[in-house]
């Protein structure tokens, strides 16, 4: 962590994944404070649902707001094709329609969440 340029830090939308997001933001925190480095941190959300933003995960998004913690615009979606990902061995890009569906979809998620992210590694931390 100490020599990284952007820890991300994956969050699914409950208290407890919140809970240790903010453990692990202080973590980096003092990381910052002993190496006198910058060190950019985001959270991104995982497994997200793809149709709604639960309470829970508006209630949450709404605590990291508060306090000021950034967050990529990004949800990584929960999709079969990352699953298939492990389970046959391949790419997003190797895996075919007849092993999992509606990869074009999740194509396109995982390409927007690596735009932003190489757009943060551009752009000075906020």
């Amino acid at each position: 962590m100490s020599q990284s340029d952007l820890v991300i830090i994956p969050v699914m939308a409950s208290q407890l994944d919140a809970y240790e997001a903010s453990r692990t933001i202080k973590l980096v925190e003092r990381q910052r404070k002993t190496t006198r480095a910058h060190i950019d941190c985001v959270i991104v959300w995982q497994r997200a649902n793809p149709a709604i933003e639960t309470g829970t995960a508006k209630h949450i998004r709404h605590q990291f707001e508060a306090a000021g913690i950034p967050v990529l615009n990004t949800r990584l979606v929960e999709r079969e094709a990352y699953k298939a990902i492990f389970s046959f061995g391949e790419t997003l890009y190797s895996l075919t329609e007849t092993q999992v569906r509606n990869l074009q979809k999740a194509r396109e998620n995982a390409r927007l969440f690596a735009e932003e992210v190489v757009e943060r590694l551009r752009v000075p931390a906020r």
